[in-house]
């Protein structure tokens, strides 16, 4: 396996609301996109408000599946401290570039309902499609995010690829202690919500494209 990343990795100079110098995986299309489509596009027209209108605290901020780290700057810039998540090597590697401030916690783990190892597989074309498998050769760090015993959470916001629903699971106490915005990708369907009521005490607060926000109900 080659580990030299620096070997796989450019930088795109592209202005996203004035940061630039992203450390990016040579190749990848999907998982940086553009101002017309993908993860740029979805952030500047939507996420970077639609995110934190019911945040009432800015301390701790725990994202999941990081890919890159682009949303992990951003962050870093809006909460005391933030916990991020990225099971992939390659693309932790270029998070810890483009993110490379003490107010982030860098874990190179995926999330999920407990503590062991899993798979991955990889999409070298979209890395933000990159998935976690139970069988796979090439293994990594699994952990809930109860585990970490925080002190506060404040935004919880999950984007791994169908993970969402354990990676929610494994927060339970978290959730239940904080009372959190909570942010999941493609978790919007009925079945959904109802779990997040019956289950947390959270309801339907808005959509920012694929993404789903919960809030606490009153």
């Amino acid at each position: 396996m080659n580990t030299d990343f620096t070997d796989l990795l450019e930088i795109r100079q592209v202005d996203i609301q004035g940061e630039t110098n992203w450390h990016w995986i040579k190749g990848d299309q999907g998982g940086f996109g553009d101002a017309t489509d993908g993860p740029m596009r979805d952030w500047i027209e939507s996420h970077s408000t639609k995110y934190f209108e019911h945040v009432k605290k800015f301390d701790v901020c725990v994202t999941g599946g990081t890919s890159c780290g682009m949303h992990v700057r951003f962050y870093a810039k809006k909460f005391k401290h933030v916990i991020a998540f990225e099971p992939d090597p390659r693309s932790f590697f270029c998070m810890c570039l483009n993110a490379p401030y003490e107010n982030v916690v860098k874990l190179n783990a995926a999330i999920g309902s407990g503590n062991g190892m899993i798979g991955i597989e990889r999409n070298d074309r979209n890395i933000g499609s990159n998935i976690v498998v139970k069988q796979n050769d090439y293994k990594i760090p699994m952990m809930a995010i109860d585990s970490l015993n925080l002190d506060a959470c404040d935004l919880l916001q999950f984007d791994v690829e169908g993970y969402e629903g354990p990676a929610i699971e494994g927060a339970r106490k978290t959730i239940e202690k904080f009372r959190p915005v909570i942010v999941a990708e493609r978790f919007g369907t009925f079945q959904q919500q109802l779990y997040m009521e019956q289950q947390h005490g959270y309801k339907y607060a808005s959509s920012s494209y694929m993404d789903t926000i919960y809030i606490p109900k009153e």
